[in-house]
């Protein structure tokens, strides 16, 4: 294990283990703690605080539903972006990434989830790849947003834009109207 320890702190990119019933990191690359300014014992200690604390506000909702993500579907996977501030950052961080499951209870639900954050350095040489790049980026936070829906929520958008009305997807998902209602906010 010491030997992927290493090679991991050395990756140029953020690597930790949370538990996702508490959001509490469990473990983390030195990689991590440079970029936040925070031990990984800090890090412990704090609880979901420390993500309250780095992560940009309109982000932070994200690690909530992707842990919610994890108790709904144990085997999906978390894509996204988000942006950080450590202690003693004045700008905020573009990163992109990954968190998977990566162990579970006796029961099948995650315990603990693996993440993989990198930097998004925005360097485009021209006002065109600029464009391209921000237009690339909403595309993937909508797709991220859609990945966040559960079944039940992604079949009744899915005959919504079929054209279906709500009476039409009550009688085809078997749903009462105030579930319809619901998912169709």
């Amino acid at each position: 294990m010491a030997y992927l320890e290493t090679a991991l702190d050395r990756l140029p990119g953020i690597a930790y283990i949370s538990d996702n019933s508490a959001k509490t990191i469990q473990w983390c690359n030195q990689y991590f703690e440079n970029e936040t300014g925070y031990t990984l014992s800090e890090m412990k200690a704090m609880g979901i605080e420390f993500f309250r604390q780095v992560m940009h506000p309109d982000d932070f909702p994200q690690a909530l539903n992707a842990q919610k993500r994890f108790i709904n579907d144990p085997q999906s996977c978390f894509y996204g972006y988000c942006r950080i501030k450590g202690k003693n950052d004045k700008e905020w961080k573009w990163l992109n990434g990954t968190a998977i499951p990566y162990s579970y209870n006796d029961k099948g639900e995650v315990r603990e989830v693996i993440c993989n954050f990198t930097k998004i350095v925005l360097k485009p040489d021209t006002l065109m790849q600029a464009s391209e790049l921000v237009h690339i980026m909403l595309q993937i936070i909508h797709m991220v947003e859609i990945n966040l829906l559960t079944k039940n929520e992604m079949k009744v958008l899915k005959l919504a834009i079929a054209g279906y009305s709500e009476k039409m997807i009550e009688t085809e998902l078997h749903l009462s109207r105030g579930t319809v209602e619901y998912y169709s906010i």
